[in-house]
């Protein structure tokens, strides 16, 4: 076949498709046709150079009436060309349709290309029902501990996480672990939650609501539910309690239990009363010569660590006797149960009461505010006279501390 037969047959099936087009054939038919025509004269029937191009995919735009068949983020996704499917006439003499959505490959094959393009749009219905059927099937608890493992395990410290676990463990797996993620409404959200509130728990509650709109958020994220059951949950005010020294009276009644026990957790406690230590910097304490240093507590994971120092005052170096041997073993405490045993031992204070009662003693010693904040490891505002403190010498610190004696 020449040249100019060639040009023939193009001239040819332009003429074809405008009176398709001038007819208003329906516009599938016309789209399937146009296609299957353009397929078959890509080559002469004897071959020739342009015998492949009759085999190479092409892209396809399907019908309005064909969008309407398919799921609803299938539809939205060929609607606005985010997924492009390509039509391709086969050597097997079958129409073949394919197209790649998230990585997984569909395909699709027919002897004309209205039944290629029937069986695609089935497939698509058929990929949508299997991932319904694993969304209903997936259940809450397995969810919520791929969501503990995934988002919060690498951004938060071990403490916190073990927080997060025992959140879990305590109150939402006995609740709503065996439960279909996609199954929890709103309102089993808000009784769970008012629950808790009724049993004094608010602050529970609170923590509890804040873990479970996170996990459905990323549920969300991930398209297992359509919305979140924890959107307009309701809870009543929680007024945080910020804490309490311990009288003088029940310190020294507090330490001399601690001391009497012989446990480590008394000597921690006595530790922390004389040092002003969060619980969760007993771990990395140690003496070096006049201090106590430590790894500052409130950093976030990730970011640098910093040391932070606090001379021992003589309030610490008469009980250190009783300590001293301990302190390489504080890392091995059990920090949730630190805090039930001295909720048996101090039932009106929390563990963090400690803490308040070295700055508040430190403070009625005459030490300077700013030293105290220091040694607490507190975040100093933007002001140049709060910035100042972070460069007191050494020797005006071990002065300081000298007040602390009572």
């Amino acid at each position: 076949m020449t040249e100019r037969d060639l040009q023939d047959l193009e001239q040819v099936a332009n003429i074809i498709v405008t009176i398709i087009e001038r007819h208003r054939v329906r516009e599938e038919n016309a789209t399937e046709r146009r296609i299957a025509f353009r397929l078959f004269t890509t080559a002469p029937p004897n071959g020739g150079a342009k015998e492949e191009n009759r085999h190479k995919s092409k892209p396809l735009k399907f019908t309005k009436k064909e969008l309407e068949l398919m799921p609803v983020q299938y539809k939205n996704l060929f609607f606005t060309e985010n997924a492009v499917a390509h039509i391709r006439y086969r050597k097997d003499n079958l129409f073949e349709l394919r197209c790649q959505i998230n990585g997984k490959k569909i395909a699709a094959t027919g002897k004309t290309l209205e039944a290629a393009k029937k069986k695609f749009i089935e497939k698509l219905n058929e990929i949508e029902r299997g991932t319904q059927e694993e969304k209903t099937k997936l259940t809450f608890g397995t969810y919520a501990i791929q969501w503990l493992d995934t988002v919060k395990r690498p951004t938060v410290k071990a403490n916190t996480l073990e927080d997060y676990q025992s959140l879990l463990k305590v109150h939402l797996l006995p609740t709503f672990g065996a439960r279909p993620l996609s199954g929890i409404s709103r309102a089993d959200v808000q009784n769970f939650l008012n629950a808790l509130i009724d049993a004094g728990k608010s602050r529970a509650a609170h923590k509890l609501r804040q873990i479970l709109a996170s996990i459905f958020e990323y549920a969300m994220i991930d398209e297992l539910v359509s919305k979140s059951p924890v959107v307009k949950i309701r809870l009543p005010i929680h007024e945080s309690v910020n804490g309490s020294a311990l009288s003088l009276e029940e310190e020294k009644a507090f330490v001399e239990r601690c001391l009497a026990s012989g446990t480590l957790s008394g000597k921690a406690f006595v530790f922390m009363i004389y040092t002003g230590l969060r619980r969760s910097e007993l771990a990395t304490a140690q003496i070096v010569g006049e201090w106590i240093t430590l790894i500052s507590a409130k950093q976030r994971k990730g970011k640098r660590e910093k040391m932070r120092k606090v001379p021992i005052s003589p309030q610490l170096r008469k009980a250190l006797p009783n300590l001293e041997a301990e302190l390489p073993t504080f890392k091995d405490l059990y920090l949730n149960r630190l805090q039930r045993t001295l909720k048996e031992w101090l039932p009106s204070h929390h563990l963090h009461d400690l803490r308040h009662t070295f700055i508040t003693r430190a403070q009625e010693c005459g030490i300077s505010r700013e030293v105290v904040s220091l040694w607490a490891g507190h975040k100093a505002d933007n002001t140049m006279t709060s910035n100042v403190y972070t460069h007191f010498s050494d020797a005006f610190q071990l002065q300081e501390i000298r007040k602390f004696d009572y």
